[in-house]
């Protein structure tokens, strides 16, 4: 189970690795830790900090983004390789695997499994988590809309 968990984790920043990487993580907690200390004392300013400098919101905005939506891109193609007929934990850490550009996954896609037993459609997906996370999601986003085709950017 441990080793699921740290599978969302991926790499340290710039690793080529996916994953929502070590820095995002502790800046998330920072994050958190802020906004309890809030709940307690409304009126307290509280500036977070990694490696001595301030993280402006519009990046805890951005990483809080990146998380929800990591999280929901690995909800959906968890749910979908589900529906296809994998037992729930292959579906889970195959998606996980191939989001964040791990490996193998557990179970039916562990290391010494492969992904042959997928239809062409789960296949096709897990290359899309691949290339999700391989390029990052908001990279991905950012390609996806009209405004970087019409060079609006």
């Amino acid at each position: 189970m441990l080793l699921f968990i740290v599978m969302f984790f991926g790499g340290c920043a710039g690793s080529t690795g996916g994953g929502i990487k070590i820095v995002r993580i502790l800046i998330l907690l920072r994050y958190a830790n802020r906004e309890l200390f809030k709940a307690v004392h409304p009126k307290a300013v509280r500036i977070i900090r990694f490696n001595g400098k301030a993280v402006p919101d519009d990046v805890m905005h951005s990483i809080v983004s990146f998380v929800i939506i990591y999280f929901i891109l690995f909800f959906v193609s968890s749910s979908l390789l589900s529906m296809m007929g994998m037992d729930v934990f292959s579906s889970l850490s195959a998606s996980i695997a191939t989001l964040g550009n791990i490996g193998p996954a557990f179970n039916l896609f562990g290391p010494m499994a492969n992904y042959d037993l997928l239809p062409f459609m789960g296949k096709l997906l897990l290359v899309l988590n691949m290339w999700i996370g391989r390029l990052e999601v908001f990279t991905v986003m950012v390609m996806l809309t009209s405004a970087f085709w019409k060079n609006e950017i």
